[in-house]
Order: structure tokens, then C-alpha cells, then sequence
């Protein structure tokens, strides 16, 4: 998968022998997690806790960068990234049957936009009218692929061309920044272009509420995985996010209402822990003295 890969390429560039070991030990923890990715019927809560486990391995102070021993890897390192949410991401699509049917693509993929005639005036399309089209860079998605043919009327020849239509896009990060919420508005306006059923997904550990601002016109909804107020670690991923992040891919990909609650709502974090009432300290009666000239 994508992180092991990740892994596997960052070893053989790396000419440490520490942190040649340091990447072993950390593709054996990620194991662990891999291993649930490829039995269907592994749950959110396992890979919740399977990624929380590895994640508090990842930030342990030994792989961070020591300038006295000169080993470890930089903050920077693509070690660090959120390549992992990559296959979390793809544990919950490969359980969807609708990535076995013809046509349909899911991984890195681009998709098609911007189509228009190649001559450069009327005269050239009237006799040639070839279609060309834009693709993307490629981007986590579940796409599909369509070929067709067209011919001018009344001609006998067709030209053949394909056309590659986004449905579901994601982006995982750590933390985003407005430059990649920049790019991922750049993305979901392209896609809401071609196909009127594109949905868009941020997946991210955590967010500054500054960076949600999208226009409403855009199908992108956030997902926190993390919530730093309630999790004894800062490193738990939240199955209740999680839970939300299947339905709405669910409910994108085959909407049972028109009317879609999770792609309505923007941004979905972890349900807020109930408040502890107070408990209310026991109220001391005390009798009321009654006044000698009322006693008999």
C-alpha cells in the first residue's frame, strides 16, 4: 500500500545505518495495520487503534531528527506526512463492490476537464472537428473511465475519444494550510464541472476553523480524526469520525435521500463528550423555631 511504499523507497535512499533500522522497525509496526487493510471485515475500531498504536510509535523522540548523533529524520520527511491516511482511506473503499465494475478506477488517478475543438477557427473543426480535453494531476479518487465515439451529420467516419469522470475525491493531511485549501477548491470546482454527483473529502488529523470557508456551492466536507481536548493521547484517531467518514462516503455513492445530512454539513469531528453535572451538595433543613407566645 501507499505508506509501506513510502517506507520501502525512504530505506534504500537512506545511507544511515541507524536510520536504516529505525525504518525497519517502523515497517514491522505498520504491518500490524496493513494486515487489517486486507481482511474485509475488519472494523473501524481495529483500524482506529491499529493507526493510533503505529502513530504513537512514529512521534517516539528516538525518530526525531538529534543534531548530537546526527540521526533520525527532520520534521520535514515525507516520514512524517500523512501518506498513511492514504491507506486508511482505501481500507473503507475496497469494501465498496463498486470499484469492481467496468470502467471504474480507484487510486491515484486524473480525471478529464476543460474539453473544446482543436482548430484554431471554423473552417478547421468543419472539416476535422477533433475534441480535446485537460486532465488533472492525479489525485485519490474513484473515477471512471468512458469511451464514445462522435461524427459529424451526415458523415460517414466516427472519431474515438474517452472522457475520465470524477465521483469521489480525497486529500489527507496533518494539519492543512490555506494554500491546500486553496488547491482543494481548485479541485472540487473542476470536478463539480464534469459530474454533478462529485463529492470532495478532507481527511485530516486536525484543522484551524480559519481554513473552512469554502463556497457553498462546492461539494467538500472535513473530516478531524483527531480530537486533542478528549483523547488521553494526542495521537488517537477517532472512530466516531471514522463511523461518519463510511457513511457519507456510503451515502455519496448511493444516496438514499436527496436531502443528504452528512454532505450538508461541513466539517465532522469526534461527538462531544457529555458534561458531568456538579454534583449538588445535600441541602441541611433546618426547623423553624416558633415563637413562646404561639406554643401552648
Amino acid at each position: 500500500m501507499y505508506y509501506s511504499e513510502l517506507l520501502s523507497n525512504l530505506a534504500k535512499q537512506e545511507k544511515s545505518p541507524v536510520n536504516k533500522m529505525y525504518l525497519g522497525e517502523l515497517h514491522l509496526r505498520w504491518k500490524n495495520f496493513q494486515e487489517l487493510i486486507e481482511v474485509p471485515d475488519s472494523s473501524n475500531a481495529s483500524l482506529a487503534d491499529a493507526l493510533s498504536q503505529f502513530l504513537l510509535t512514529l512521534h517516539n523522540k528516538k525518530f526525531i531528527f538529534n543534531k548530537a548523533r546526527n540521526t533520525g529524520f527532520h520534521h520535514t520527511s515525507p516520514l512524517f506526512a500523512a501518506y498513511y491516511l492514504h491507506d486508511l482511506i482505501s481500507a473503507l473503499m475496497i469494501r465498496k463492490e463498486i470499484i469492481k465494475e467496468p470502467g471504474m478506477n480507484w487510486g491515484f488517478n486524473s480525471f478529464s476537464y476543460d474539453f473544446t475543438l482543436t482548430g484554431s477557427n471554423p473552417l478547421e473543426n468543419s472539416i476535422n472537428p477533433e475534441i480535446s480535453k485537460l486532465q488533472t494531476p492525479p489525485v485519490l479518487s474513484l473515477t471512471q473511465k468512458i469511451e464514445f465515439q462522435y461524427r459529424i451529420a451526415g458523415k460517414r467516419n466516427f472519431i474515438k475519444t474517452d472522457v475520465i469522470l470524477p465521483y469521489l475525491l480525497f486529500f489527507a493531511y496533518k494539519n492543512p494550510r490555506a494554500e491546500h485549501m486553496f488547491m482543494i477548491e481548485h479541485y472540487a470546482a473542476l470536478a463539480a464541472r464534469m459530474s454533478r454527483v462529485a463529492r470532495v473529502f478532507v481527511i485530516c488529523e486536525s484543522i484551524s476553523d480559519c481554513y473552512c470557508n469554502f463556497s457553498e456551492d462546492l461539494p467538500i466536507s472535513i473530516f478531524v480524526l483527531q480530537d486533542n481536548k478528549r483523547n488521553i493521547s494526542k495521537n488517537a484517531i477517532s472512530v466516531d469520525v471514522l463511523d461518519k467518514l463510511e457513511a457519507a462516503v456510503t451515502e455519496a455513492l448511493n444516496p438514499k435521500v436527496a436531502d443528504n445530512t452528512f454532505l450538508q454539513k461541513r466539517i465532522m469531528t469526534a461527538a462531544p463528550k457529555p458534561e458531568k453535572k456538579p454534583a449538588q451538595k445535600p441541602v441541611r433543613k433546618t426547623m423553624k423555631r416558633i415563637p413562646r407566645s404561639m406554643q401552648k
